[in-house]
């Protein structure tokens, strides 16, 4: 930057705004105007004569002071104090953004905009890093986010949500998924969305390598049909959508090794088993019995699908828990309410809710934990995460479904609902849906299956 005039007053009919200004919006400049009335303006604009704000080069483009001229316009000023310099469009852009910057005038949006110019001006990420003391990882976090609709953006502004919501959106690789998300960011429903959208991410993902390795084993495809009368050959129920393992993939392969001729089949729940080459002379019509298993064990898997997430968000809360010493009352209180249910914490998840890492889990039961000086130390300092981690346990084998896979209300699971939300835990409309029996994942009951 050189400096042409440090100082010169210049009308403000030949000052202009820049149009690459990060910062879009000047805000309410009311008071600064009443100031700028009463005492003038202390620190003069900086400007660059001409320029892109500038219609001609007679004219003036501001670099900083964007807000001062605003309202000096409106105080009914005809010329501010100036200073002229020279500066090439990389410095400027820098300038205006830093300035904004330094005065926390601008909005992540903003923010992530002014950097995205300055790389189309040819600056690095370092040299943005250098220039406005933002580390690397912050700044490329910013220039994710202009990968986001703007409109439901600037939704989601106003429901305030957390620098870490968005971060957290940067899991989803697809940006249209991204962008469904991003409806929810800032409400009860966003973890529920967010866990959603990568939980299917995975099993595509999953289901990709599954299938390059079924092809790589060059078999015979039979439809589910075809399987009727064969034997299945694997002993372990396959699915996938789970993560292809070493060893599984190892197991596949030495019983296609032992049984030359052998075929497979995907069932439309997503198993994968492998049959042999014998098939009965004469086929056998499936039996009711193990229709009905069948049909059960799929509704059961529909509804555990689900109801895996929901544990999933209140593990996290309880883990994340830290509480006061005002919830020790509440919490107490709350365990002798739901005092039915049978005290039979598993050690292992009471230590994984409170952080404590077991060296032999298998050697752990409740008379273990609570002589172990870890767990003494956090009921000493912090009681209350040792209850909610007790209740949490308490609850944490307890289902929505029956034996059928069927809505059946649990009012374990609804009074510790009630508990963590009155701890601050934000239900989800799924979570909600599932407490109340109405979820799609339910199944209308058919009255005329009796247990066997």
């Amino acid at each position: 930057m050189k400096v042409i005039k440090r100082s010169c007053d210049l009308p403000i009919a030949v000052l202009h705004a820049h149009p690459d200004n990060p910062r879009k919006d000047v805000g309410d400049v009311t008071e600064l105007a009443e100031s700028i009335k009463q005492n003038g303006i202390f620190q003069n604009l900086t400007v660059v004569k001409g320029g892109k704000g500038s219609p001609n080069a007679d004219g003036y483009t501001v670099i900083i002071g964007h807000r001062r001229l605003t309202a000096a316009a409106r105080a009914g000023l005809t010329k501010v104090p100036c200073m002229v310099v020279d500066m090439d469009d990389k410095e400027q852009l820098s300038t205006m953004l830093l300035e904004n910057m330094q005065r926390n005038d601008l909005t992540i949006w903003e923010q992530a905009q002014g950097f995205q110019m300055m790389l189309d001006l040819g600056e690095t990420e370092d040299d943005i890093c250098k220039k406005t003391g933002f580390a690397k990882q912050t700044v490329r976090h910013r220039l994710k986010l202009l990968e986001l609709d703007p409109v439901e953006f600037k939704k989601a502004q106003q429901r305030q949500p957390t620098l870490n919501d968005y971060i957290a959106l940067e899991k989803i690789e697809n940006i249209n998924e991204r962008n469904k998300v991003l409806k929810d960011i800032g409400t009860n429903n966003f973890q529920w969305s967010l866990n959603n959208a990568i939980r299917k991410q995975e099993n595509k993902h999953n289901t990709e390598a599954w299938n390059k390795f079924i092809k790589s084993l060059d078999i015979p495809e039979i439809s589910d049909s075809e399987t009727n009368g064969r034997l299945s050959l694997n002993d372990v129920n396959y699915y996938i959508t789970a993560k292809l393992e070493t060893h599984t993939k190892k197991a596949i392969k030495d019983l296609i090794e032992k049984n030359p001729g052998c075929s497979y089949s995907i069932s439309k729940w997503g198993n994968f088993n492998l049959y042999g080459d014998e098939k009965e002379e004469k086929q056998q019509a499936k039996p009711q019995w193990k229709i009905d298993a069948e049909k059960r064990e799929a509704r059961v898997a529909k509804v555990k699908e689900i109801e895996q997430q929901a544990r999933e968000l209140r593990d996290k809360f309880v883990k994340g828990y830290v509480g006061t010493s005002k919830d020790i009352k509440y919490l107490v209180c709350q365990m002798l309410s739901i005092g039915n249910i049978e005290l039979d914490s598993d050690a292992e998840l009471i230590a994984e809710y409170l952080g404590i890492k077991l060296e032999d889990p298998d050697i752990y039961d409740i008379p273990d934990l609570i002589e172990d000086k870890r767990y003494l130390e956090i009921l000493g300092k912090q009681t209350q995460r040792v209850l909610l981690a007790q209740i949490a346990a308490d609850c944490q084998h307890c289902n929505f479904h029956d034996f059928y896979g069927y809505y059946e209300k649990n009012e374990y699971l609804d009074g510790f609902y009630k508990i963590i939300s009155n701890l601050g835990y934000g239900i989800s409309e799924q979570e909600r849906k599932l407490i109340n029996g109405t979820h799609e994942c339910f199944e209308p009951r058919e009255d005329t299956e009796v247990e066997q």
